[in-house]
């Protein structure tokens, strides 16, 4: 019995630790774009699609069939499915905002303030490097759940000159 106290306050220390996450089906591009959309609604609201790329190369592991561009922003697209999901938001004149709940993250967002919004997670910062791309920035991770369950992705904010200049949504699994 003492030792399954002890299991059960470890699961919920653990989930208290844990319980500063975003959740990714609250998530939306510029107040209008969702985190996941078809193809066919992303091109009928009132942003320009870039383009449309074949996985290159250095992706060829990937899942998802092509990569949807809208400015520097991109996200993945699944043709069985016809789904977008964001996976890149590179601000830009195009990818002005993000929002997630309530919060509101653009390119004027310091390293302090998300130290504030996400104590746990972004209390330090990495160096980081992004591919084919010269600057170094600093970077933080945050827990992703959807729809209240927790999942193995990731949310990577990345800094330069400690503003927030891109954000990354990685799946580990």
């Amino acid at each position: 019995m003492k030792k399954l106290f002890l299991i059960l306050m470890f699961i919920g220390i653990t989930n208290l630790l844990n319980a500063q996450s975003i959740d990714f089906s609250s998530i939306r591009l510029n107040n209008s774009i969702p985190s996941i959309i078809t193809l066919t609604e992303l091109k009928s609201l009132n942003i320009k699609i870039d383009s449309i790329k074949a996985i290159p190369v250095e992706m060829d592991m990937a899942t998802f069939d092509s990569i949807v561009y809208v400015g520097k922003t991109y996200f993945e697209y699944y043709k069985n499915i016809d789904k977008c999901v964001l996976s890149v938001v590179d601000f830009d004149q195009v990818s002005t905002e993000l929002i997630i709940g309530k919060m509101k993250f653009n390119n004027t967002i310091t390293i302090s303030e998300v130290s504030k919004y996400f104590n746990l997670d972004c209390s330090s910062f990495k160096s980081a490097r992004i591919y084919r791309n010269k600057a170094t920035y600093k970077s933080c991770e945050i827990p992703i759940s959807f729809k209240g369950e927790m999942t193995d992705s990731r949310m990577i904010l990345f800094f330069l000159n400690e503003k927030l200049s891109r954000i990354d949504f990685s799946n580990d699994s």
